[in-house]
């Protein structure tokens, strides 16, 4: 009986270290660097995520860039420089195995500062943005493929209220391990835009490239974005 209870508690640690372990190697943190181009505009972008126990991601995005082709208040304006604060979370929704499902919200404001091409003559505007997602995840090989679909939302302020923009797009994208730490990611987004009453950006297509580097986990046990 006594050795029963000796092999009872042992195997009763033996769990306890081993969901110890699985628990450890869900935690992480990441950074994210990336550059994208669009039908309007091309932007470079720094990210900072840290993932919880149970797969949460919370994080946030700094971004800058160009648009070759922006409206405000409904006017088309052109060659607008840009930068953006983002809120991003991920939501764990079902995982089975090789395939995970998650929500994403994402909350940010947005800037345009120049003034070049403004029929209003206004320096530029401020909207606040979001974006709402179903993103599915699937391993492929050492590789991840992703999928979902995207429901952005934006709402300028300043200079004047207005419905910016909002729509639905159609998102894919893959990762690649380049190391035991660091993926190498590819985005595509497409999809149709509505604002200002129709007269704001009515189509999108974009696509991202970048680097993702893990702390604290590794490519292995951290392949969902």
């Amino acid at each position: 009986m006594k050795h029963l209870d000796l092999v009872l508690a042992g195997a009763l640690m033996a769990t306890a270290s081993l969901a110890s372990v699985r628990a450890h190697a869900q935690t992480g943190d990441a950074l994210f660097f990336a550059g994208s181009a669009s039908n309007t505009d091309t932007r470079v972008s720094i990210a900072y995520r840290h993932r919880f126990v149970g797969g949460v991601q919370l994080g946030a995005v700094a971004t800058a860039g160009l648009a070759r082709e922006a409206y405000i208040v409904g006017y088309a304006a052109t060659d607008e420089a840009l930068g953006a604060l983002t809120a991003e979370s991920r939501f764990p929704v079902l995982t089975r195995d090789r395939l995970r499902f998650h929500l994403a919200v994402d909350m940010g404001v947005r800037r345009y500062f120049g003034d070049d091409g403004q029929p209003i003559g206004s320096s530029g505007s401020w909207a606040i943005e979001a974006r709402l997602g179903l993103l599915g995840q699937a391993r492929a090989g050492r590789g991840a493929l992703r999928f979902g679909v995207i429901v952005p939302f934006s709402l300028e302020i300043a200079p004047e209220v207005v419905n910016d923009s909002q729509g639905a797009l159609l998102a894919l994208g893959t990762s690649w391990p380049l190391g035991e730490r660091t993926w190498l990611f590819a985005d595509f987004e497409t999809g149709g835009l509505f604002g200002a009453d129709g007269d704001a950006l009515k189509f999108l297509v974009r696509g991202t490239l970048g680097v993702q580097v893990l702390f604290g986990a590794t490519t292995s046990d951290w392949w969902t974005r």
